[in-house]
C-alpha cells in the first residue's frame, strides 16, 4: 500500500447556498457570540470616566434641546408632553445610530479572525447591534422614570395600558432594521473604505427623514404612505402612541413600515451571504 507523507489539508466552508445561516449553525456558535457581545462592551466603555452613563447622557441632552428649542421657539406640535415626544423618539434613534455606525465597521475590525477559523460572518454585524441593546435598555430607564412621573401627576396625555406592551415589537423593528442595514453597509465598507463617510451622511440625512423632531402629523397625507416606507417612522410614532394611547394608532403605516424593512433584510442577507465567500480577500 502506498502512503503519502504529505499532512492532510482540511477546508472548512459555509453553506453559501442559503440565503440565511441555518439556526443551527448560529446556535453552535452562540459562545462565539456571547464573546463578541461581551468584547464589544469592554471595549466601549474600557478606561471610560463616566461609564454607562453615556448611555443616557446623549439622549437626555438632546431632549432638552428639542423641547426647549422646537417646543418653545418653533412650537411644533407634540403629542402628549414634550420630554416624553421627545425621549421616546431619541431613544429608539440613538440605539439605531450607534448600532449601524459600529456595525458596518464590524467586519473590516474583525478581519484578523477571518484568515484563522471559519464561522458565520454573520456574527460581526449582529453582535454590534445586540450588544448596543445594554446602552438601550440602561437609556430606556430614564423613559420609565418620566412616564411614572406624569402618571403620579395625573396628567392627562399619558395613558398606560395595553397598548404600552408594543414597546417590544417595536423595538425588535428597530433592531431588524438596524441588522438589515448593517449587513448592506458591512460588506461594501470592506470593499470599500470610504463608504465610512457615505455612513456619516446617511445617518445624519436619515435622523431629519424620520419623525424624531417633529411629529409624522406634518407630512402631507398624500406622502405619508412614501413616508412610512422608513421603517423608523414606524416604529417612532408606535412608541409614542403606545405611551399615550391619544389619538387611534397608525395601524395601516406601521405596517407598511415593517413590510419595508422585511425588504431590506431578505434583500441584506443575500447580499452578505454572496460577500462571505471572498470576505477574507478583500478585507
Amino acid at each position: 500500500m502506498l502512503t503519502s507523507d504529505r499532512p492532510a489539508h482540511i477546508t472548512i466552508r459555509g453553506d453559501r447556498r442559503r440565503v440565511v445561516p441555518g439556526l443551527v449553525e448560529l446556535w453552535t456558535y452562540r459562545e462565539l457570540l456571547y464573546f463578541f457581545i461581551w468584547r464589544d462592551l469592554k471595549v466601549r466603555y474600557k478606561q471610560s470616566i463616566i461609564g454607562v452613563g453615556w448611555a443616557v447622557i446623549q439622549p437626555f441632552t438632546l431632549m432638552v434641546l428639542f423641547t426647549y428649542f422646537f417646543g418653545h421657539f418653533a412650537k411644533l406640535p407634540a403629542q402628549g408632553p414634550r420630554p416624553v415626544f421627545y425621549y421616546s423618539a431619541l431613544l429608539l434613534w440613538t440605539y439605531f445610530n450607534n448600532a449601524v455606525s459600529q456595525a458596518a465597521q464590524s467586519v473590516v475590525n474583525g478581519a484578523p479572525m477571518l484568515t484563522k477559523v471559519y464561522f458565520p460572518r454573520l456574527l460581526f454585524p449582529l453582535s454590534a447591534v445586540l450588544s448596543n441593546l445594554v446602552d438601550f435598555a440602561i437609556a430606556f430607564m430614564l423613559l420609565a422614570g418620566l412616564m411614572a412621573y406624569y402618571v403620579v401627576q395625573h396628567a392627562p396625555n399619558v395613558h398606560l395600558g395595553p397598548q404600552t406592551l408594543l414597546i417590544i415589537p417595536l423595538t425588535l423593528v428597530v433592531v431588524i432594521t438596524a441588522l438589515a442595514v448593517s449587513l448592506w453597509l458591512s460588506a461594501w465598507y470592506a470593499r470599500y473604505r470610504d463608504i465610512r463617510y457615505l455612513v456619516t451622511f446617511l445617518l445624519q440625512f436619515w435622523m431629519f427623514a424620520s419623525p424624531v423632531m417633529y411629529p409624522s402629523t406634518i407630512i402631507p397625507a398624500k406622502l405619508r404612505a412614501i413616508y412610512f416606507l422608513n421603517p423608523l417612522a414606524g416604529a417612532i410614532e408606535g412608541m409614542r402612541w403606545s405611551l399615550t394611547g391619544l389619538s387611534r394608532p397608525p395601524a395601516t403605516l406601521m405596517l407598511i413600515s415593517m413590510l419595508a424593512v422585511l425588504v431590506v433584510l431578505v434583500g441584506g442577507l443575500r447580499h452578505f451571504r454572496k460577500f462571505e465567500g471572498t470576505v477574507a480577500d478583500v478585507v
